[in-house]
């Protein structure tokens, strides 16, 4: 595809046609008269076109060497270039595992800690809830117990897991659960279902023994 190349191989051919002619010329000339041919050998016509010839295959031949030469600096520049790219998406490629690993690893470090922490708070909330000295309790819609801790048997003279079920207001002294019954009500209307009382009950042992003291709670 080089236009120098074929402007030299167009004269090559054109000149070798040229050079045969010549030559046919001389064995024609010879057949007739030996002088003629010999002065025709002898005009250097013949020499003239091998020497063009030579000069043609020469330039060629340094012109194939140069194509040779940008070939091979072509193919050297098309080597580094994969090369480079190559070694380039290994580092992006590297990079990108890399953050990929990192970020995992962070998410994965946030989490335990953020569930350490929460096994934490759980325990020292759970605690708090089991040796608190006051009674901690959580009650259904409909008042009942759904979760008591504390000093339940202290305050109450029942165990929590008798009062599991139970509405909150058979543990309410009986002047005191109008009162508590309408506060109640009140507290269901709003987003807390979620129950922590403050008020005054009797006890078991106080109700048995027909007393009517009170307790705090």
């Amino acid at each position: 595809d080089n236009p120098a190349q074929k402007s030299n191989i167009a004269n090559l051919t054109a000149l070798m046609q040229t050079k045969m002619a010549f030559q046919q010329a001389i064995l024609e000339k010879a057949q007739s008269s030996h002088q003629a041919a010999e002065a025709l050998i002898g005009s250097l016509r013949g020499k003239a076109m091998t020497d063009s010839l030579e000069v043609i295959l020469q330039r060629m031949q340094s012109q194939e060497e140069l194509l040779l030469a940008s070939r091979m600096e072509r193919n050297s520049a098309m080597t580094n270039l994969r090369y480079t790219t190559t070694v380039v998406l290994g580092i992006a490629a590297f990079l990108l595992v890399t953050g990929l690993l990192y970020k995992i690893t962070r998410e994965y470090n946030l989490r335990r800690n953020a569930e350490q922490k929460a096994q934490l708070n759980e325990h020292k909330y759970k605690g708090l809830i089991e040796n608190s000295s006051l009674v901690v309790f959580t009650t259904d819609l409909d008042g009942n117990f759904t979760y008591l801790r504390g000093k339940c048997k202290e305050f109450t003279g029942f165990t929590a897991e008798e009062l599991v079920g139970e509405n909150f207001l058979s543990v309410i002294e009986e002047s005191w659960r109008p009162k508590a019954g309408h506060s109640a009500g009140a507290w269901v209307s709003s987003p807390r279902p979620c129950w922590i009382w403050s008020t005054c009950f009797p006890t078991r042992t106080n109700a048995i023994a027909g007393r009517s003291s009170l307790r705090k709670w």
